[in-house]
């Protein structure tokens, strides 16, 4: 093998490798945009009665996040106006330790983290994980503050307490 084999070699192995790189964070990064409204979807089914009502607006925002590896893309903030208050949830990332996505809910009065774990997961575990043939089931879930990190199951009365805690009620 000469050396301009070589250079031959070592520069296709770097094409297939960027080119399988780009199509694996594209791939995870459109999984996300739809983990996203998917969570957008349920918040929005939960509260319909109250938007129904008028007692809560909602809007959205474009705003662009930044993550390692996929680079910037954009996306959606949801406000909710209630009770003249404003919370926002807000996407944090698909780039994370611990979990596939994070959102956000924040308003002037507090900060509640949901996240998006194995459908299983009860909250950090710090062991190597076990391998498995079939993949993960992803589902969003409460994240409790540290330094016990647990996870509550994500449904519509969960939610509602989650939203008084940022509004301090």
């Amino acid at each position: 093998m000469s050396k301009k084999d070589l250079e031959n070699f070592l520069n296709q192995q770097m094409e297939n490798t960027n080119a399988k790189g780009e199509l694996y964070w594209l791939s995870r990064r459109n999984e996300w945009l739809c983990y996203i409204e998917q969570f957008y979807d349920s918040v929005l089914k939960w509260l319909s009665r109250y938007i129904e009502q008028g007692k809560i607006q909602v809007t959205r925002k474009n705003i662009t996040l930044n993550e390692d590896n996929i680079g910037s893309y954009n996306t959606e903030k949801l406000i909710l106006k209630l009770a003249n208050r404003e919370i926002t949830l807000t996407p944090i990332g698909t780039v994370l330790i611990g979990s596939k996505g994070r959102i956000d809910m924040n308003s002037s009065a507090g900060e509640v983290k949901f996240v998006l774990v194995e459908k299983d997961s009860k909250g950090i575990n710090t062991q190597a994980p076990e391998k498995s043939a079939n993949p993960p089931k992803w589902k969003w879930k409460i994240s409790t503050t540290p330094p016990i990190i647990k996870f509550i199951e994500l449904n519509e009365d969960s939610f509602s307490d989650a939203l008084m805690e940022v509004l301090n009620v």
